[in-house]
């Protein structure tokens, strides 16, 4: 794209609601409920959106899932021992 032309876009609120995601995404199994979250997001977006934000929506909703398989996988380290681990490593120092 231009960028002239971007840069003359006006900046929009984020389209994807930050909590429903999460839930959704939670029950994503195969590709039909893949579908279905696709479509859902892209009725979620603005008319006027470009596919480098149709991307990046659903990177984020990937990320988010990945992140999520982790948490139930109990690979994830809580925000309690992370913030530990800062405070002593920033001690450290």
């Amino acid at each position: 794209m231009d960028m002239d032309v971007q840069s003359k876009r006006e900046p929009r609120a984020p389209a994807v609601p930050a909590a429903e995601p999460c839930a959704r995404l939670r029950t994503v199994e195969g590709p039909l409920e893949v579908k279905a979250s696709i479509r859902a997001l892209l009725d979620r977006l603005p008319d006027d959106c470009t596919i480098d934000d149709v991307l990046y929506h659903i990177y984020v909703l990937q990320e988010i899932s990945h992140g999520l398989r982790d948490v139930d996988a109990g690979q994830a380290i809580p925000h309690d021992v992370v913030r530990e681990r800062l405070r002593q490593r920033w001690n450290a120092e």
